[in-house]
């Protein structure tokens, strides 16, 4: 510190305690009241307006206010909403500190309440993180109070190792006492007893046995009755939640399971409203169960669950039967924001929220995401999942807070990595955290970050959850993909022929990962299909079919990271794990001409998915787009895969579902009709 002049409390006899308090401190009260906080505030403020210092309160609870009347005129309250979020919100308090500069005393209401809108634990200590460093580095003196059996011990053991000063409130029939539990680079042979509070002038220490183990043994005592002392906030919730069990009328008036929406599947008002409509509590203790950190889930991981229990909740049993049970694991948003704090890059995080900053403080986090370190217990939590997939591939797909929503859909801006490796425990895990990081430096990408710009959405909050799948499939060798994947848009855009009804939507299929179906390859082929007449091509003949079929696949190659492309007719198709018919068939045209030319008689496949398009599955996929469109109000736009369980059944895969982007479902407002000569006029 450049200044160590003291600053009393005012209050003589705590000034003594502590050896009054020092320019820098954050002083932190664990109280068990707001009106014990008060107590200590109110003599704070007055003697810093006798002091003649700048004194500026930071209003956001619901409790009363905290300065005293006689007091208002001198104090700048600054007032804020908690319902914004944790960045902007946080944003707004670093912003304010910033502009008022050195030296000034700062009061803030309760940070507990909080947890009334951000209902996580790991928020509250994140801003306290980022907030407290920069107080300390402008020499200012701040007061901050935290509720007692509010927070998890985790919490409180955060707060305590960034603050200056901690201290402990407590009452005992009457009695007030306050207990230092730090007190930064200070020390006294009774500064840290608990000590009765007789008057302001006499705070004095329990400095012998008997008394100090008579308060002890009371306040333990009062403590064990608190069970859930120890848990955070958003496990709290969730338990509260879970007396509702499956009374969907009861939930709906649920003000905790509104809450837990809110908090758990983001902020797009139209989503929130199908998510209230079709899930029930055991639905959301299900994705919580299936949580590392806390916060959004992300827009990806909310489309894929919302996609699938509409189809349930339509029609159970069938959807029960065609659909491949997911297994997917949610990182909350949480978990960026304090990957961030923990690595020390909040000041280039708030950069990158100004104009100036923007791009050049984006790139500076984009190389320095790739150096940074996860805590420990962050890294736990990795790896219980990753022995949860045990060598099975899985796949790590973004799912920011505006992805996959209402007119947003990030479409190719963020990436998802495949993490196919079988080696060791500790390779599977460098090969994830490398897989998570790019991921998250994908959020700072010049391409991302100009769409945002596109969109409108330059400042509104971002964050990066991330979505974690197994890959559906099987292994063949050394490989591993799905039978089949593709892409299914439930209104076709791509109407090629008058026998074509939009309405009734269309795919893109491919055998091996979809990734194929996704990005258009040059030079290679998805099979397009008109869901309403699945053996249309837009061809004229077998032969142009033949040619422009699907020559290579995307596969998973379990020796190394990532995907790989290998030719279909490489491909060992005697061992293939199930019947081949169903998506190829033998050319036996070429097969007769390379016996003539060559003398080789040699199966030679095509991948035409013909004996697959004349099953059920055209009108099961048409059904699940429909149905889920019906819900939406709009079309959607969703990733699947299949595969075949024997050489009669297979199960679908839902991995991803969307609002179809505007310029695709405003299709449906578009006609095109030939006018004189061969010009094409488009009305809409």
């Amino acid at each position: 510190m450049t200044d160590n002049s003291l600053v009393s409390s005012g209050i003589p006899g705590l000034d003594s305690i502590l050896d009054n308090l020092t320019k820098g401190d954050n002083v932190v009260w664990l109280s068990p009241s707001i009106k014990d906080y008060s107590r200590f505030v109110t003599p704070f403020v007055k003697q810093a307006i006798h002091d003649k210092r700048k004194i500026v309160y930071f209003r956001f609870a619901s409790h009363e206010n905290l300065i005293p009347e006689e007091c208002r005129p001198y104090v700048d309250e600054h007032k804020l909403e908690a319902g914004v979020g944790f960045e902007s919100f946080t944003k707004e308090v670093y912003s304010e500190v910033e502009r008022h500069g050195k030296s000034v005393f700062y009061v803030f209401d309760s940070l507990s309440d909080l947890l009334y809108e951000w209902v996580t634990d790991a928020a509250i200590s994140n801003f306290f993180m980022v907030i407290c460093p920069f107080l300390y580095k402008l020499e200012t003196v701040a007061y901050f109070t935290i509720l007692k059996n509010y927070h998890s011990f985790e919490t409180i053991s955060k707060i305590r190792k960034t603050a200056q000063v901690l201290i402990e409130v407590f009452n005992r029939e009457g009695i007030h006492y306050v207990h230092p539990h730090k007190v930064f680079g200070k020390n006294s042979p009774t500064m840290f007893l608990p000590h009765e509070c007789k008057d302001e002038e006499n705070f004095i220490p329990i400095d012998n046995s008997y008394q100090a183990t008579k308060l002890s043994s009371t306040l333990c005592s009062v403590n064990r009755s608190i069970l859930n002392r120890s848990l955070d906030s958003w496990d709290r919730i969730f338990m509260e939640a879970e007396k509702f069990g499956q009374d969907r009328d009861k939930q709906s008036d649920s003000e905790i399971v509104n809450r837990i929406i809110k908090a758990l599947m983001g902020r797009d008002e139209k989503i929130l409203s199908l998510v209230k409509k079709h899930f029930t509590v055991n639905d959301l203790l299900e994705i919580k169960n299936r949580m590392i950190g806390t916060g959004f889930i992300g827009g990806k991981a909310v489309g894929m669950l919302l996609a699938r229990k509409i189809l349930h909740n339509n029609n159970y049993e069938k959807w029960e039967k065609q659909l491949e049970p997911h297994d997917s694991f949610y990182i909350g948003s949480d978990i960026f924001y304090t990957f961030i704090i923990y690595n020390g890059w909040w000041d280039i995080f708030m950069e990158q929220k100004t104009d100036e900053g923007y791009f050049s403080a984006a790139k500076k986090l984009e190389n320095l995401i790739m150096q940074g370190d996860f805590p420990e217990d962050v890294q736990d939590e990795f790896h219980e999942m990753l022995d949860h997939f045990g060598q099975y591939p899985f796949i790590v797909r973004s799912s920011s807070l505006l992805e996959d929503g209402f007119g947003n859909a990030f479409a190719g801006k963020y990436e998802s990595f495949f993490c196919p490796i079988q080696g060791t425990r500790d390779e599977r895990f460098e090969d994830f955290i490398h897989s998570l990081k790019k991921i998250y430096a994908s959020a700072m990408s010049k391409d991302a970050l100009n769409y945002r710009i596109e969109r409108g959405l330059k400042y509104e909050d971002e964050v990066m959850a991330l979505l974690v799948q197994r890959v559906s499939g099987s292994y063949h060798g050394y490989y591993y993909y799905p039978h089949a994947a593709g892409v299914g848009l439930s209104y076709n855009t791509y109407v090629w022929s008058k026998d074509i009804d939009p309405d009734a939507g269309m795919l893109r299929i491919v055998m091996g990962l979809g990734t194929r179906a996704v990005n258009r390859i040059e030079g290679d082929y998805a099979r397009i299909v008109a869901l309403n007449n699945p053996s249309l091509v837009p061809l004229s003949d077998k032969d142009n079919m033949f040619k422009y079929a699907q020559k290579d696949l995307d596969v998973l190659d379990v020796r190394s990271s990532g995907k790989h492309m290998i030719s279909f007719f490489m491909l060992d198709k005697e061992n293939i794990p199930f019947d081949l018919n169903w998506i190829a068939e033998r050319d036996f045209e070429t097969m007769r001409r390379l016996a003539d030319s060559r003398g080789k008689n040699k199966d030679i496949w095509v991948l035409t998915f013909n004996r697959l398009l004349k099953s059920e599955f055209p009108s099961i996929m048409s059904d699940m787009m429909n149905t889920i469109e019906k819900e939406y109000e709009c079309p959607v736009d969703i990733e699947f895969t299949l595969s075949f369980l024997d050489s009669e059944s297979y199960v679908i895969n839902l991995v991803q579902c969307r609002p179809l982007q505007a310029n695709a479902s405003d299709a449906k407002n578009i006609k095109v009709k030939k006018s004189a000569g061969d010009k094409i006029l488009i009305e809409t």
